[in-house]
């Protein structure tokens, strides 16, 4: 399982989750920081970085992270060795959760999709 093969899934869960929901994949290698993915739904927009593992957020991706959380909504999903997924959020302003674990199931992505559906869907 690669990041790019977890990130994939995610995308398809969320389309699934969001129906009309607009979702991104930011692949930009020349701007420090830039989230994985974006989810504009309802006229919400949801930053998204993916780890694997024992990844970690570098300086910038931390920075960009809290920066956008303040003006939007702003999440790190780390899906563990072990199955679980650790979702961080990073939204300053939104009364929740400073990190929500999904267990892991059948289908993770979907389970990951629903919880940042949820967030979406708090703020309206």
């Amino acid at each position: 399982m690669t990041e790019a093969t977890v990130k994939a899934g995610l995308v398809r869960a969320i389309k699934a989750e969001m129906g009309g929901c607009v979702v991104f994949r930011h692949e930009d290698v020349f701007t420090a920081g830039v989230p994985d993915i974006s989810v504009t739904w309802h006229r919400r927009t949801l930053w998204v970085e993916v780890k694997l593992g024992r990844g970690r957020l570098s300086g910038a991706q931390n920075l960009a992270l809290m920066r956008l959380g303040r003006q939007s909504m702003a999440v790190c999903v780390n899906y563990r060795e072990d199955g679980v997924a650790n979702i961080q959020s990073f939204t300053s302003w939104l009364e929740t959760d400073d990190v929500h674990s999904v267990p892991p199931g059948l289908d993770g992505h979907v389970a990951v999709a629903r919880r940042l559906r949820a967030i979406i869907l708090c703020c309206l």
